[in-house]
């Protein structure tokens, strides 16, 4: 399993090849629960959600909220938090895996599922048809577990970090989880990342990309505290 090489020639290519990667029939949802109920990632995961400030008027930006179990999980680590009232803007390119977010999320009050590419900031709401956008200083909580490392982010990673920053209210928190795992051939979590171009593991995108991503962070005066290895989870505020 790859966090890396997806082709986007064009729009229609980059949807087609994020529902191939991240669909319902695709590797990475059927090692999903398995990557979170590893030890160490559970583990690491729990400890750094501790320091979400979750309100019933939060706004909550998930990138790449796929199926929406990242969020059922956050639900169940946080019960006491109001998840269930905030409201949640879930942006993801696989069609069927927005679909599934939607049956398994429907407890939520205000959800938007919107398909599109979250460089763009809006798109269409799956949910109701109609357009929704993230405005300026609208988002109170950013949730990028796995996705900011995407090739189609990483192409104008820079300007995109900028563009989000505008997005968030100055107490914004973002967590951020960087992968450094891939699955090998006996189904078990190895570390680093394989790169399915160069069909070899590589061990030092992951530590790279985070330091880059916290010096941008960095400059709009965002503090970061970090937990875990195979996926080393960030939380970002100021």
């Amino acid at each position: 399993m790859s966090w890396r090489e997806i082709n986007r020639d064009s729009i229609h290519d980059l949807f087609e090849a994020y529902q191939h990667k991240y669909g319902v029939k695709s590797d990475y949802q059927n090692f999903q629960k398995q990557i979170y109920s590893h030890l160490e990632i559970k583990s690491a995961f729990i400890k750094i959600v501790q320091s979400l400030k979750i309100k019933p008027s939060s706004v909550i930006l998930d990138i790449g909220i796929n199926n929406g179990y990242e969020i059922e999980l956050l639900s169940k680590i946080l019960p006491d938090q109001p998840i269930v009232e905030a409201q949640i803007i879930g942006f993801d390119l696989a069609n069927d895996a927005l679909e599934q977010a939607e049956k398994s999320l429907i407890s939520l009050k205000n959800l938007k599922l919107v398909k599109g590419n979250i460089s763009d900031f809006k798109d269409t709401d799956i949910l109701t048809g109609k357009g929704t956008e993230s405005f300026d200083d609208s988002i109170d909580i950013v949730l990028a577990l796995t996705s900011l490392q995407s090739s189609s982010l990483q192409q104008d990673f820079d300007s995109f970090l900028e563009n989000l920053s505008k997005k968030l209210h100055r107490k914004a928190q973002i967590l951020v989880g960087v992968p450094n795992l891939h699955v090998d051939a006996d189904n078990n979590l190895s570390p680093g990342l394989f790169n399915a171009k160069t069909r070899q593991v590589d061990t030092d995108f992951a530590n790279i990309f985070s330091k880059k991503m916290s010096y941008l962070f960095s400059k709009h005066e965002f503090r970061c505290i970090k937990e875990g290895g195979l996926i080393s989870f960030h939380l970002f505020s100021r």
